[in-house]
């Protein structure tokens, strides 16, 4: 896992079980709750957003 700290945003770049990378954001003040190695779930929210392939 891997972080990068924009403000009260953060985003995190999980690596899945097929090596597929999934960039995320999440609030930075949970960031003390996401060591490195730790097990998360990934998921959609209903929310919109902009989509790109890189």
């Amino acid at each position: 896992m891997c972080f990068g700290f924009l403000g009260a945003t953060a985003r995190v770049t999980v690596a899945l079980p097929d090596d597929v990378l999934v960039v995320a954001q999440t609030a930075s003040a949970r960031l003390s709750e996401l060591p490195t190695g730790t097990a998360v779930q990934v998921g959609l929210r209903p929310v919109p957003v902009v989509v790109s392939a890189g």
